[in-house]
């Protein structure tokens, strides 16, 4: 019932009938079943114009998904930082990736983080966890194809030297196994390379 609603108030809200939306927006969020039906909702909400409700039904399904198991949780909160980041919510998905790290979610907070450019956050995360070299070689990858990427100003020179010397350091400790020192070895070229 939940999406059918959205779909007709989305429809609504397309030609101008704001108030028609509106009502039926919120008979949406009233028989909503999850995070899932508010974050949709959101996106609806945020396509038609009214990004204050699109906000206030994205801290809905916040609140919806701290009601849930914690594996469920986690997942949850994970699918709704690129929905905040869609409508311009910056400032929520960080507060959302922070609830992650608080909940032990360390590798999703950590993920999300480096994805969309919070990257003091990422090396904050990084630095909590207890990472394999393998898989501290791999969030240097990540991180610094991330940082090319975007431009932003945390990547500066030094900055990449720095990256390079942890990468260089972490070549001197590959794993027996031949397959995950060729892994990591990949990663580490990586951060050389930038």
């Amino acid at each position: 019932p939940s999406s059918a609603l959205m779909v007709i108030a989305k429809a609504q809200g397309e030609p101008g009938d704001r108030v028609a939306s509106e009502q039926t927006f919120q008979r949406a969020i009233e028989l909503r079943t999850g995070p899932r039906d508010l974050t949709c909702l959101a996106w609806a909400q945020a396509v038609t114009g009214q990004r204050e409700a699109a906000l206030r039904s994205l801290k809905l399904a916040i609140e919806d998904a701290e009601k849930l198991p914690v594996e469920e949780q986690r997942r949850a909160l994970s699918d709704l930082v690129p929905w905040q980041l869609e409508i311009g919510d910056r400032e929520g998905a960080l507060e959302t990736i922070e609830r992650l790290r608080q909940s032990g979610a360390l590798v999703n907070a950590r993920v999300l983080a480096t994805r969309f450019g919070f990257f003091d956050k990422a090396f904050a995360i990084e630095e909590q966890r207890q990472s394999t070299d393998a898989e501290r070689a791999s969030f240097l990858r990540h991180l610094v194809k991330r940082l090319l990427e975007s431009g932003d100003p945390i990547g500066t020179r030094e900055r990449f030297q720095q990256l390079s010397r942890e990468a260089t350091f972490l070549r001197n400790k590959l794993p027996e196994d031949r397959s995950k020192s060729e892994w990591m070895l990949a990663d580490i070229a990586v951060v050389q390379a930038a």
